[in-house]
């Protein structure tokens, strides 16, 4: 897939205004997911004033390829989520940035 191809299917409303409201919505959305699948380290984060803007932010304009290590690696999460089809729907980049959070 086509680096083009990858970033209308799976970010085509993040980069569409200046003043990143589209962003600002992808942020509320996953500080939602993130508030219900794990409430204990949300609480814990959010009382030390450790906003999900702060470390989200990259995850979610990148698509994780701010911190991977090799752009192979990038190439290869990009072409896993790209070629299966359970993970064709465009708000999975929330749902693994959530269980990423979880797991962590």
């Amino acid at each position: 897939m086509q680096l083009k191809n990858f970033i209308d299917r799976y970010l085509p409303n993040i980069f569409i205004n200046e003043d990143f409201v589209a962003l600002q919505s992808c942020m509320a959305l996953l500080r939602l997911l993130f508030k219900y699948h794990a409430p204990n380290l949300y609480c814990f984060l959010e009382k030390y004033s450790i906003t999900i803007e702060m470390y989200a932010i990259p995850w979610i304009i990148t698509y994780f390829s701010t911190k991977m290590d090799s752009p192979e690696l990038v190439l290869q999460l990009w072409n896993t989520v790209a070629g299966q089809e359970a993970l064709q729907d465009v708000s999975y980049i929330f749902f693994f940035a959530v269980a990423l959070l979880v797991d962590s």
